[in-house]
């Protein structure tokens, strides 16, 4: 507006004709090519697309790129929408940042979606829920899924009957059932579990480290065959002197029963023992899940599945597992059976038939049930497998089904002799399933101090009360023997003057002393 119009204006106002307003609305009709250029432009009411970080929020009749709040973030160069809410398993300070929850891996090769996965060994992830996206493993541990050794050149390394039998199946089911203060690992070396996938135990990686588990059963019976070398050897050469005196010491069971008998008894509690962790280890060789869009083995995801090594390692795992599951329960039950069609089960005590062994601590209309029971250890371990890739909830369900039916089972089944192992049996089951039901206590996130100090000691005295119960059994079934024996003893020594004084003086002396009888003439 120039100083010309401003006094025309004024003019206009001189004349009292024409009020403010009046003389305003006729210069802005007058003068609109003056007054247009003050207008701004419109505003642009919306964003083709928002950087990273950033996510597209309307605001009134417009839309602006705003920086992504907590609980959501942004990778992608050009945001057409909103930013992304956080994945179930990680966590979102907003913008860019995304950090895995504690035992989850973050994908750092994915530039648009974060990709989270739980890893298949509790803490060697995100340890405490504090890491970077390059930086995700615990110390010592590298590559994806934290499966893998950091550091090749560092290593951990180098640098009885059927109670036992029972206890051992147990602990290596209780070890599938709670991972909680480190129990996992602990029960992994009661159950003879050679756990060696958590650890950096030996200079192997990915599925050789697997692999490694079947070294344990082929080095155990190694080191027995050399114990029994080295007693055959001593039997054999030895001062026989030399020979009665340890045979004088050795326990009672091997006084018994020939090194022979001794030898396939302790190798098949031997293979007992393996029988578990060899099925998991060929499990653990099947497991195949797509990881950061490739088909890898899920406890060593560096190792691409159904291709090179690892396609004669899955053949070699079907193996194990039909022979395991398959052939070696059928051809137990098909050669008991023969051996009942024929009459040929013995239960004499110091028998020394070898395949006594097979039947013997079961009663007898259950002489078949050793095939029926490595079935069932193996089929235990195939349903953890199959539910293994559901979320907790579905898994901890399966496990209480599971452990429910087979505790109704095991009640109205008792195929023991021995009382305290049928006990042991059914109380070993009862346990897995209160282990299993305590489980939803930390699912439903019981996190305070007091209830989660509480709940630990519960476990701990539900893992502990198989086998306080047995020892309690086993001795109270030791004093009612001895207090047998002694009533025995005492109706014995008594049964020689079970006649009267009189009765004695009748007989002649001489008859007395050949029938040994005492007493007052």
């Amino acid at each position: 507006m120039t100083n010309s119009d401003v006094d025309s204006m004024l003019s206009a106002l001189s004349g009292g004709t024409m009020s403010y307003g009046d003389v305003a609305c006729n210069w802005l009709q007058n003068n609109e090519i003056v007054w247009k250029t003050w207008i701004p432009s419109p505003p642009v009411l919306d964003v083709a697309s928002c950087g990273v970080g950033m996510g597209k929020y309307s605001i009134g009749l417009m839309t602006e790129c705003l920086s992504c709040p907590v609980g959501s973030y942004n990778w992608q160069a050009n945001n057409t929408g909103t930013c992304t809410l956080c994945p179930t398993n990680a966590n979102c300070a907003g913008g860019t940042l995304v950090v895995p929850s504690e035992n989850y891996w973050l994908n750092s090769l994915s530039t648009t979606v974060a990709d989270i996965y739980e890893c298949p060994v509790d803490g060697v992830c995100c340890p405490g829920g504090a890491c970077n996206i390059t930086n995700q493993c615990a110390p010592g541990f590298a590559g994806v899924l934290c499966s893998d050794c950091a550091s090749p050149e560092h290593y951990m390394w180098g640098g009885a009957g059927p109670t036992i039998e029972i206890l051992t199946f147990y602990f290596q089911v209780a070890s599938l059932i709670t991972d909680r203060f480190g129990i996992h690992q602990v029960l992994s070396v009661i159950s003879l579990n050679m756990d060696v996938l958590p650890k950096c135990l030996v200079p192997l990686s990915g599925m050789f480290k697997i692999l490694f588990i079947y070294a344990s059963p082929a080095l155990m019976f190694m080191n027995l065959s050399w114990v029994l070398g080295l007693c055959w050897l001593f039997s054999k050469f030895a001062p026989m002197r030399a020979v009665e005196v340890i045979s004088k010491r050795a326990p009672a069971y091997l006084k018994h029963h020939s090194l022979a008998e001794n030898a396939i008894h302790t190798s098949v509690e031997v293979a007992t023992f393996c029988f578990l962790p060899m099925i998991e280890a060929a499990t653990t060789l099947l497991d195949c899940r797509t990881i950061a869009g490739t088909n890898v083995l899920y406890q060593a995801a560096s190792t691409p599945c159904w291709k090179g090594m690892h396609l004669g390692a899955g053949i070699f795992a079907i193996i194990v597992i039909t022979t395991l599951l398959g052939a070696v329960p059928v051809s137990l039950l098909v050669y008991l059976r023969s051996l009942k069609v024929k009459r040929q089960l013995v239960y004499v005590t110091h028998d020394t038939t070898w395949h006594r062994l097979l039947y013997k601590p079961f009663r007898k209309k259950y002489y078949f049930w050793l095939p029926v029971a490595l079935f069932e250890r193996g089929f235990v371990l195939l349903i953890f497998v199959a539910f293994s890739g559901t979320d907790k909830f579905t898994m901890n369900n399966s496990r209480v089904f599971l452990f429910f039916v087979l505790s109704i089972v095991r009640m109205y089944i008792q195929p023991y002799r021995q009382h305290a192992e049928s006990r042991l049996n059914q109380e070993a089951c009862l346990c897995w399933l209160v282990l299993s039901s305590l489980n939803y206590l930390y699912l439903f996130n019981w996190t305070t101090n007091g209830a989660v100090a509480l709940l630990d000691a519960a476990m701990v005295v539900v893992l502990l009360l198989p086998i306080v119960s047995f020892v309690y059994w086993r001795s109270h079934r030791v004093v009612q023997r001895m207090k047998s024996k002694g009533l025995a003893d005492d109706r014995s020594a008594g049964s020689h003057n079970c006649l009267s004084d009189d009765a004695i003086a009748t007989i002649p002396s001489k008859v007395r002393k050949s029938q040994n009888i005492e007493g007052e003439a």
